[in-house]
């Protein structure tokens, strides 16, 4: 996988299009790679589930002949997060996510505690073993399985899902 992103990285200034064939981690990690030119992607799943990767691989001629040579295609724009870490006011981790940004209490046993802000405005102080930060396309994926809601990939939203809250 590294090989073929390496690779991936050469071509960028030329691409048109890229063809993703294998699972939805497979997508992902291209589409971290090439967010930044704008590059339209086709998703061919070869993986397990495929919720990103919604090609199948036995239709993928058929799809590859509608867009290249039919020009039959329409576009989805997905919605992206961005993310830092920053510890003693030095920016250690920073990236873009498709999916989902979370927080987690990590090894510790215990649960951590915080406050979360949109645009300087207070919406809640939480307990809790982490929080996720979902993007509609994501939101099928990890924040789903923490008890989160299905939007539409098209939805201007964020999903906002506590991991094991406490409650009281």
């Amino acid at each position: 996988n590294d090989l073929v992103i390496g690779e991936l990285l050469d071509w960028l200034d030329v691409l048109d299009l890229v063809i993703v064939i294998g699972g939805d981690g497979t997508l992902l990690s291209a589409s971290r790679n090439i967010v930044n030119y704008d590059i339209p992607v086709i998703g061919v799943n070869h993986g397990k589930l495929g919720f990103m990767t919604d090609v199948a691989s036995e239709e993928m001629i058929q799809v590859l002949d509608d867009v290249l040579l039919r020009n039959n295609y329409t576009i989805e724009n997905r919605s992206l997060l961005s993310a830092e870490v920053i510890r003693n006011d030095k920016i250690i981790f920073s990236g873009i996510a498709l999916n989902d940004v979370v927080i987690s209490r990590g090894a510790i046993g215990h649960m951590i505690e915080f406050d979360i802000s949109i645009d300087q405005q207070f919406v809640l102080s939480q307990k809790s073993d982490g929080v996720i930060f979902s993007t509609p396309t994501g939101s099928t994926a990890y924040s789903l399985s923490a008890g989160g809601a299905i939007m539409h990939p098209g939805s201007n939203a964020l999903s906002i899902v506590p991991i094991c809250s406490q409650s009281m």
